[in-house]
């Protein structure tokens, strides 16, 4: 009767528990019960045959806990088919909750959020009494299903399908906060037809406490702990994280991973205490060594990852959590009685643990039998041995700790009958068929064997003390190990030996006699290494497929969702206002709309095939340009194309294979018609795929399938990597800390006080980030500063860079130093120096980076695009992050239209290739509140030269004609701009010097007693160009600088921008005036005052350029006819109203008529040369003065 009610109950449970999945069903005879632990001794189910599934929910039993956090089982449940998926799954569904005590914790001043929870010094932070966040690093490193009391089975990736799964799609890391309980499902997979009599769940935190959970059958061994060590000191790994030793043991085996005979595994377990909650960058499997003795060391073995708590990945930490961590290492049998130490590899000295000392000295001193060294490293030959048919060479090398450097070798030696290193070039057919059978096993032939005169080392790589093919030597360590040569000495081989190596030049190791055997005592020299990797089954695979899907889609709802969110506005009313934000156009807009049309590969290679190309500066498969940036510019390189195919082929899921090929001699001819004057890659890029079973291919950028292309490609080569070249941009503040409570705060008023009033300033790294350049080439990214907190937008979401937030949060703000990085070096730093009473907070900054070219058809697009978003808008009303946005765009996107359309005329009138292939264009514009209310709009052009090929001549007149083009054209490109010639033209007593590189000197010492700053005195040192600047000049008056290489010219300013800006004042209107964005940039209340469009018309562009030639001119006649030249008088005092008209283009008569009779230089002298008796001490300013009138008049004529 009690059997018939208790099986009713089982049936009534699975009525109202039955999902839409299909449960598992046990046959009979595999006499399989669950027992269910209650208060009582033990209570069995058994299943029927009638059973479909079983659902369990736990009474008390169910829970556990440690002194950290409980854990409840709500209820289990055994599937046969999970998720369209035929295999075997056990779910659980838990509760977590955070149970940690209440406790001193360090709190950012003004919150009481966990996630601002921080520990640093006490000065900065306030103590609360409070509970901390519980962190679990990653889940699937520290709980596990143990079944029939032995094998413990991992969290399935299943799980993240499941409807309430534990764990986010894109992280592994568990946070449980204060007073909140986190509950979800995981799968646990099991083999079909696997008898189950016992399930254990078990959580491994050896800070807190494991957590031991009875399921089903008696639990007979609770969660493995390693043996427990004394305690040991912290080391240090940076200033947030340090380490120590906690525990070590040997064993046989890892999760049923058998060691072979002559290993064993050595577990480590380490404790890492973290001071904030952050990412520990760093790859502990190049990092971690175990150290055994004094000579012997091995790396971190992948089997780590198969325990429980096993770190070979990065992972995030946080204080107060489970940071407790085992660490695998396979070591040859043999050495028991040696120390060990544990190693960590770090930027700086190393750390080094010791975990168990020397048992018993070994006092046979060994003899050295020979030595050498290089500049870092020396190398030891200990001895020599016969073991079969091999020789073994024993040898220790030795790095040097004073250098800070780790040295890698290859495994390059070689034993040869002459005391050199062989010449390759005098290898014989039959050496090289003894040297393939000695690489394949077959080299015991004696009489072809004495024919061959060297012998090149055996590879090891499968042996643990064997030298690699790669070998790295740990800074300031001995590293032992033998190199395997195939034995050279029998009946008829002909002694001496030496052992040389190209590493070791001056190695001449003489072996002139067969050596003794190996001795049993160093037999573990030989032990093989223990190969781990896990592998899937068909069932892992589909899983894995499904999970990608569900990562895929899931990463871009969060994406849109990122778009959609509305930032919050800080406002000057108490209330908020509604703002309406308006996303700033991509520079890439006209090209994303030709890609959004393309659905096929077809469709696409169609499209490829309109566009121009141009070889790439970079090698294969390296694009620097986005899809969309090279349908919007209108020209591409065969990376591009690559690119743009390669990830549809991705998007499309084809089984896809790529790599490069070089050209034939035929293919370089037919490129290089092509081409016309632009340098040929050395190879070009392909990529193959499968599509309805048939094999498919194209060759960039040829655009045709690899068997069309035969008689242009060669040496076809596959590769499993695609190179992206990155962008860097790094800002770094000079401050000084105000007196907030903080150590630095306190600092520097305890400074101030000392030295009288004077400054304790520091320099910090405030903000850096690296972007792809094809990544980012659509968008420019905005940088903008909270308190001291720079947050970046990158066209994904507003972020900020916490990691290099400054500990004081009140600064006085003295120079913030902004340097980008690109492919082929740094570019020269902008200096941003702050007013008294200007804040970080004031200024906002754009980077265009790899941008595009805009030619005009993309341009009217735009334009249209942006008077659609605007309409019926009020202006007003925009968000201020938007209107900085569209602000800052608006001059970069039509400065690079403008030099577009010149750029395109320049090299037609001059005959020459203009493409940027191989330099991407690099723009940064600032908007700038002042402590007066002024706002002050510029555009600085850090890099904006084009690839030019071509005549040499030409190129000369592409790049001073260019120049003086960008000059004018970042004046057009700012509200009101003004430039250099502008600045000229506003002064009264103008005087300009020429100064040669050659000439600097005389006028250093004038410049500096006429006041000038001692940042520009610096840069004209170290400058290698020519100068034309204003001696007289005033603060952003500007200079000319003019490469006498290839004549590119570019304008500078004291603050080192290459730009043009405008001031306008602030509007007090409290409609007009905007709190910058998101909260962000508080206390600045500024009004934009911008048209944010992108009009250029077509007279814009003959004004722009009837600008440039009178300043050419102007440029060409001053350069001429300056024999009279001296530091007082560098233009002709009656010429100086005529140049002033001229530059700042006020309407007088005709100006330029005028200035060129003042100065005795008309039109028809423009390339005439001068023919007029030079005075010697003239002759290198005249000579650099015709050259370049000669590049001008060359564009003129």
């Amino acid at each position: 009767m009690r059997k018939l009610i208790l099986i009713f109950l089982v049936i009534l449970f699975t009525m109202f528990s039955v999902s839409d999945e299909e449960f598992d069903t046990f046959d009979e005879d595999m006499g399989t019960g669950f027992v269910i632990k209650t208060t009582k001794p033990k209570k069995i189910i058994t299943k029927t045959l009638a059973q479909e599934h079983i659902f369990s929910t736990f009474p008390s039993s169910g829970i556990g806990k440690n002194s950290a956090i409980s854990m409840q089982v709500n209820s289990v449940a055994i599937y046969s088919k999970l998720k369209d998926v035929n295999a075997r799954y056990i779910t659980l569904d838990l509760s977590l909750k955070n149970i940690l005590k209440p406790q001193k914790v360090i709190v950012l001043q003004g919150s009481n959020h966990p996630s601002q929870w921080v520990a640093k010094s006490s000065e900065e932070y306030e103590y609360k009494e409070a509970i901390p966040l519980y962190r679990i690093p990653n889940i699937m490193q520290h709980l596990y299903l143990r079944v029939n009391n032995s094998s413990e089975r991992k969290i399935d990736l299943i799980s993240l399908l499941l409807d309430n799964p534990l764990i986010d799609f894109d992280s592994n890391t568990i946070n449980i906060l204060p007073a909140s309980i986190k509950r979800g499902q995981l799968a646990f997979r099991f083999h079909q037809g696997e008898e189950i009599k016992q399930l254990s769940l078990h959580y491994y935190d050896t800070r807190y406490g494991n957590i031991d959970i009875p399921l089903l059958g008696e639990m007979k061994e609770k969660a493995h702990q390693v043996t427990t060590l004394p305690k040991q000191r912290w080391e240090k790994m940076s200033d947030n994280f340090a380490l120590t030793v906690t525990g070590y043991e040997t064993t046989e085996q890892v999760q049923g991973n058998e060691a072979k005979k002559d290993g064993q595994f050595e577990i480590v377990e380490v404790d890492i205490e973290s001071k904030v909650y952050a990412l520990l960058q760093f790859d502990p499997s190049k990092r971690f060594y175990l150290k055994i003795g004094d000579d012997h060391i091995v790396k971190l073995h992948p089997i780590t990852q198969a325990l429980p708590m096993g770190l070979y990945r990065s992972v995030s930490l946080s204080p107060g959590s489970n940071n407790k961590f085992l660490l695998a290492f396979y070591v040859p049998k043999g050495l028991e009685e040696k120390a060990r130490s544990l190693m960590v590899e770090l930027h700086g000295k190393d750390i080094v643990i010791p975990i168990k000392k020397t048992k018993s000295k070994d006092n046979t001193s060994q003899k050295i039998l020979a030595s050498n060294a290089i500049e870092g490293t020396s190398l030891e030959i200990n001895a020599v041995y016969a073991y079969d048919d091999k020789l073994l060479i024993d040898i220790t090398f030795d790095d040097d700790a004073n250098d800070s450097f780790s040295t890698k070798l290859s495994n390059i030696f070689y034993l040869n009958t002459e005391a050199k290193i062989p010449d390759r070039n005098e290898i014989t057919e039959e050496d090289i068929k003894i040297m393939k059978r000695q690489h394949a096993g077959l080299g015991n032939f004696a009489v072809n064997r004495a024919k061959a005169k060297w012998r090149e080392s055996l590879p090891s790589d499968n042996k643990v003390f064997g030298m690699k093919k790669e070998e790295l030597i740990l800074n300031g360590t001995k590293k032992r190990m033998f190199v395997l040569f195939d034995d050279p000495f029998d009946d008829t081989s002909t002694a001496p030996w030496y052992l040389v190596t190209p590493i070791f030049k001056s190695l001449q190791f003489k072996i002139d006699k067969k050596p003794p055997e190996l001795p049993d005592k160093l037999k573990y020299l030989l032990a093989q290494t223990y190969p781990y990797q896990y592998h899937q089954d068909s069932i892992d695979k589909k899983v894995l497929a499904m999970v990608n899907d569900f990562k895929e889609k899931k990463q871009k709802e969060a994406k849109a969702q990122q778009k959609k969110e509305k930032p919050l506005i800080v406002t000057l009313d108490k209330k908020e206002k509604e703002f309406i934000t308006v996303p700033p156009l991509s520079a890439s807009s006209y090209g994303k709309d030709i890609v959004a049309k393309i659905d096929s590969i077809d469709g696409l290679t169609a499209e490829l095939k309109k566009l121009k190309w141009v070889p790439s500066g970079y090698g294969a498969r390296t694009a620097i340009y986005s899809t969309p940036a090279i349908f919007t510019q209108g020209w591409t390189s065969e990376n591009e194309m690559f690119m743009a195919v390669y990830d549809q082929l991705k998007e499309k899921k084809y089984d896809l294979k790529y790599g490069s090929c070089s050209l034939s001699d035929e293919g370089k001819r037919h490129l290089k018609t092509l081409a016309k004057n632009i340098p040929l890659s050395n190879s070009i890029p392909f990529v193959e795929w499968i599509k309805d079973n048939k094999k498919h291919s194209l060759v960039f950028p040829f655009l045709q399938s690899i068997d069309k292309v035969e008689k242009y490609v060669a040496n076809k080569q596959y590769s499993k990597t695609i190179k992206h070249e990155k962008a860097t941009i790094e800002m770094k503040l000079t401050y000084k800390p105000k007196n907030d409570g903080s150590t630095r705060g306190m600092i520097g008023g305890l400074g101030n006080a000392l030295s009288g009033g004077g400054s304790s300033d520091f320099t910090d790294i405030i903000f850096k980030k690296s972007w792809n350049l094809n990544e980012i080439s659509d968008t420019p990214i905005d940088v903008f500063f909270l308190s001291t907190t720079a947050f970046y937008n990158d066209g994904n979401s507003t972020q900020a860079d916490k990691a290099h937030a400054l500990s004081s949060k009140k600064v006085i703000p003295k120079v913030l130093n902004v340097t980008i990085t690109m492919p082929d070096g740094q570019l020269d730093t902008y200096s941003c120096y702050f007013k008294k009473k200007q804040k970080l907070q004031d200024i906002f900054f754009t980077f265009a980076l790899a941008t595009p070219d805009i030619p005009k058809t993309a341009l009217e697009k735009m334009e249209g695009k942006r008077k659609l978003f605007f309409k019926d808008k009020n202006v007003t009303k925009i968000d201020p992050l938007s209107r900085l946005q569209w602000e800052n765009r608006a001059k970069i996107y039509k400065f690079i239209a403008m030099q577009t359309s010149y750029e395109k005329r320049l090299g037609r009138t001059l005959q020459v290739q203009a493409k940027r292939n191989k330099t991407p264009r690099t723009i940064m514009t600032m908007i700038e509140k002042t402590p007066d209310k002024k706002l002050v709009s510029s555009i600085d052009l850090r890099r904006v030269f084009n690839d030019v090929y071509g005549d040499i001549n030409a190129i000369e007149s592409f790049n001073i004609m260019s120049g003086i083009l960008n000059t004018e054209a970042e004046a057009k490109a700012v509200p009101l701009g003004k430039n250099v010639f502008s600045y000229w033209g506003d002064q009264k007593d103008l005087k300009v010097a020429l100064i040669l590189p050659s000439r600097k000197t005389q006028f250093l010492k004038k410049m500096k007693e006429k006041g000038v700053s001692e940042d520009i005195l610096t840069r004209l040192k170290k400058s290698n160009k020519v100068w034309i600047f204003p001696i007289n000049q005033r603060e952003h008056l500007g200079w000319l600088e003019i490469d006498p290489k290839n004549y590119r010219m570019i304008s500078v300013y004291q603050n080192g921008m290459y730009s043009a800006m405008t001031e306008r004042a602030v509007m007090e209107d409290m409609e007009n005036t905007l709190r910058y964005t998101l909260g962000l940039l508080i206390g600045t209340d500024v009004s934009i005052g911008t048209t944010i469009g992108y009009a250029l018309k077509e007279e814009d562009y003959q004004i722009l350029k009837e600008k440039a030639h009178m300043h050419a001119k102007l440029i060409a006649c001053f350069l001429k006819k300056f024999q009279t030249f001296n530091i007082e008088e560098a233009i002709k005092e009656e010429a100086k109203e005529q140049g002033k008209a001229i530059i700042s283009g006020k309407e007088r008569g005709d100006p330029l008529d005028e200035l060129m009779k003042s100065l005795d230089c008309d039109e028809s002298d423009l390339g005439g040369g001068d023919n007029a008796e030079i005075p010697e001490d003239y002759k290198d300013y005249v000579n650099f003065g015709k050259g370049l009138d000669d590049a001008i008049a060359r564009y003129f004529n």
